[in-house]
């Protein structure tokens, strides 16, 4: 492969990303390192993992939903579009008529990661990480606010990005507490009294209930959760496992190396890698299975190049796949629509660009 940088990616193994330029290789930086949080009611499913605010699958994280429009930003160009739900023709989200969306001053130009979508208001990063809020097509910066950062419960989870320390803020934004000093996970779940991450090594969950707790580790591997079940994807062989949520019992799911993985209520959402080649054999497939392991793998749709991130959005009939024509520097992108049941594929477009 060349001019590329080969790691794993918090959901789905291996991932690539390109050496575009130095914002790229600093945002990559950043994201390897940082841990995002949110925060669930004890007993409460989380359900979508990469597209709402429960967003699991970051690298970066390039996607978010209302209830009516889905927004994510197009790569190499790291610029920001909405899609109504249902649709397949994307806008660029500034809609300045006279904006040529070429420089920074451009709404769509500068939120390029950690999208969020919550109680109204669509959250970003832009290049140095500092917190944006939009709720008319243009973002306003929020103070003292640096890092990756995400919603839940009348919260803000933020993880600091010189210390990667948990810090959460109240809903005026005023610094409450610290959590932990430990790099916890790229992503955080409070789960009844616990909450979980997984740093890219390991699965981890720290006891809220302990003032001094310290940093529990529950597994090697990339994990993630559902708010019911811990899921790993294990170093070895990219196999599948699902625990509880004390990391015990592991039952393997899914056998065979798998990547840009995602799910919803019902269904895991894969991609395979066959004898470790990104873009070999069934690089372009998309795969569904049931979550509670009944039945086998299912071909739901093939795509022409190959795929990189899968996204579900909350309710949709319709998952969200990222794809790319190779893994040369800023090699071309696309974007695609796929039916649950693989009965439909769409691509899609874009206006106003």
């Amino acid at each position: 492969m060349q001019n590329c940088l080969f790691f794993r990616d918090c959901l789905g193994g291996p991932m690539i990303l390109r050496k575009r330029s130095k914002v790229f290789l600093a945002l990559v930086v950043f994201i390897m390192t940082i841990s995002f949080s949110s925060c669930k009611k004890p007993g409460d499913a989380v359900t979508n993992s990469s597209i709402d605010s429960a967003n699991q699958q970051w690298m970066p994280i390039g996607m978010a939903a209302s209830d009516d429009e889905v927004f994510f930003v197009r790569y190499p160009e790291f610029r920001l579009y909405r899609l109504k739900k249902g649709t397949f023709l994307a806008e660029t989200y500034c809609q300045d008529p006279t904006c040529l969306h070429v420089t920074d001053k451009c709404a769509a130009l500068g939120a390029c990661n950690n999208l969020e979508y919550y109680n109204g208001t669509l959250y970003a990063a832009d290049y140095d990480y500092d917190m944006l809020m939009s709720k008319d097509g243009r973002f306003t910066r929020v103070e003292n606010i640096k890092g990756g950062f995400t919603h839940s419960g009348g919260k803000l989870y933020v993880c600091e990005l010189k210390s990667n320390a948990t810090l959460v803020y109240s809903e005026k934004m005023e610094m409450e507490r610290v959590i932990t000093e430990e790099v916890l996970g790229v992503w955080r779940y409070q789960i009844g009294h616990y909450l979980y991450g997984c740093n890219g090594a390991t699965t981890n969950r720290i006891d809220l209930n302990e003032k001094d707790a310290k940093m529990e580790t529950l597994f090697e591997g990339l994990g993630f959760t559902d708010g019911t079940y811990l899921y790993q994807i294990d170093f070895e062989k990219n196999d599948l496992y699902r625990r509880d949520l004390d990391g015990g019992n592991p039952e393997k799911l899914v056998d065979g190396a798998i990547a840009a993985f995602n799910f919803d209520k019902e269904y895991f959402y894969f991609r395979y890698i066959v004898n470790q080649d990104l873009d070999g054999e069934k690089c372009g497939e998309v795969y569904r299975m049931k979550k509670d392991g009944s039945g086998s793998p299912e071909l739901i749709a093939v795509l022409p190049q190959s795929i990189q991130s899968v996204y579900t959005a909350p309710g949709e009939e319709w998952i969200y796949v990222r794809t790319q024509e190779g893994h040369w520097q800023d090699a071309p992108e696309s974007m695609y629509a796929v039916r649950i049941d693989g009965s439909e594929v769409r691509e899609i477009t874009y206006s106003n660009d």
